[in-house]
């Protein structure tokens, strides 16, 4: 492979960053070049650090590195994937790329993202780095389903929420989406391709009556369902009232049939899909 910083390279500089291209390995950690190059750790931590002295690669956060583009030229500022950086973090442990970031990949947003939301079955502290706030979302293994691969590149591939368990994600938790309307609006957005037996499915399998009360009552606002589907529905919600939007003000009118307060601007939420 031709490398374009060779005349800046030393021999095990180079076979590092041939290495790390052939396996598709944008961003990597310091085992990485440990494994590579069969050196000790502190060595490693060495020709990481001329490395990124020289600009051919960048710090993400501590023991993560990402390579610098080459078609950068100068260019030593880089943010790399923050999809494949949150994949590279979770270092092979269960997790899926959700909520709003999933939101954006799918196109189901305009919202510009400084936030990645990453779904884990083990609590992990937030991260900073390169730019990109990193939160990692604690669930239950039961709901870890509707899990697809994801091309981000023609090398790098993440596992994400489908955008059906996307919507269902963020009517569980809307704080981590910007609240219920997002989730309307990527229902509107995707309406010639979302499956409303998928989401019934899917609501209906996470087995939350807050999450079943929620989509009920959008796919009836909007209309998309049949009574069929908006009866399985009903079935669930519990005896209780639940927030429309948990991350609104408790507020607003009572629905019996949904087990609803609604308490979001029900103009804005009726003009989604009018638009």
């Amino acid at each position: 492979m031709n490398i374009k910083h060779s005349k800046t390279l030393g021999p095990r500089e180079s076979r590092l960053i041939t290495s790390l291209y052939e396996a598709n390995k944008q961003v990597f950690k310091l085992k990485d070049v440990k494994d590579i190059l069969a050196v000790k750790e502190a060595a490693a931590a060495n020709i990481v650090s001329r490395l990124n002295a020289k600009g051919i690669i960048t710090r993400v956060k501590q023991g993560l590195y990402s390579i610098v583009p080459f078609d950068m030229g100068k260019e030593t500022v880089y943010a790399p994937d923050a999809n494949i950086t949150a994949r590279e973090i979770m270092d092979g442990k269960d997790y899926y790329i959700a909520f709003a970031s999933a939101l954006q990949l799918h196109d189901m947003t305009t919202q510009p993202q400084l936030t990645n939301y990453t779904a884990v079955l083990k609590q992990k502290p937030q991260v900073k780095a390169a730019g990109y706030e990193y939160k990692f979302v604690n669930l239950n293994k039961k709901s870890f389903f509707g899990i697809e691969d994801f091309w981000i590149n023609k090398q790098e591939k993440i596992k994400i929420s489908d955008p059906e368990k996307t919507i269902i994600d963020c009517l569980n938790h809307p704080e981590y989406c910007g609240g219920v309307s997002e989730a309307a609006k990527a229902m509107y957005i995707k309406k010639d391709s979302i499956i409303i037996e998928k989401l019934v499915d899917y609501a209906v399998k996470l087995d939350k009556g807050s999450v079943c009360a929620r989509l009920g009552y959008l796919l009836e606002l909007y209309k998309p369902a049949n009574d069929n589907n908006l009866n399985l529905l009903r079935q669930r919600p519990g005896k209780s009232y639940v927030l429309l939007d948990p991350t609104m003000p408790k507020s607003g009118k009572y629905l019996n049939r949904w087990r609803l307060l609604l308490n979001v601007d029900m103009e804005e939420l009726s003009n989604i899909g009018r638009t």
